[in-house]
């Protein structure tokens, strides 16, 4: 009768570790996933000859702006208001050419930055002709993590 109880309480235990990771993001871990999709996008980019991409922070700050809003259903998983992304952007750091990728649900830097290259808009934008990126994530309530990242032709 005991161990039903034990491996019930391990299950418990595993499952409530699954769905706060997260929910846990702390400033570091969130610079460190940031940091992983710039250098996985960069390496990508290298792979095919092309120019690597400088991170903006301030582009990063517009990102993550969406996928706050996305994550607490301010709004839809979409890239409704891009155009005032893009015009915020031109205001304080300019830029004359822009794009999007937006993503939820996984957990790495390395699955997300996969997925977006298995998509032919996504890896478009990834491969596209710019000189600046900015990454931004947020997690919900339930721990899933909404990801923005925005790319500017400088």
């Amino acid at each position: 009768m005991r161990t039903p109880i034990k491996l019930i309480a391990l299950l418990a235990l595993l499952t409530l570790g699954t769905q706060t990771f997260a929910q846990q993001l702390t400033k570091e871990s969130e610079a460190q996933i940031v940091e992983e999709i710039v250098v996985l996008v960069n390496r990508h980019r290298t792979k095919l000859g092309l120019d690597t991409l400088t991170h903006e922070p301030f582009v990063s700050e517009v990102s993550k702006e969406h996928s706050k809003n996305m994550a607490k259903g301010k709004v839809g998983f979409s890239h409704d208001g891009f155009e005032n992304r893009a015009k915020r952007i031109i205001k304080e750091f300019g830029g004359s050419g822009f794009a999007e990728n937006i993503a939820f649900g996984q957990p790495t830097a390395q699955q997300v930055t996969e997925g977006w290259l298995k998509s032919p808009g996504h890896k478009a934008n990834i491969e596209g002709d710019f000189t600046h990126i900015g990454v931004g994530l947020y997690a919900d309530k339930k721990g899933t993590i909404y990801y923005t990242q925005i790319f500017v032709k400088k």
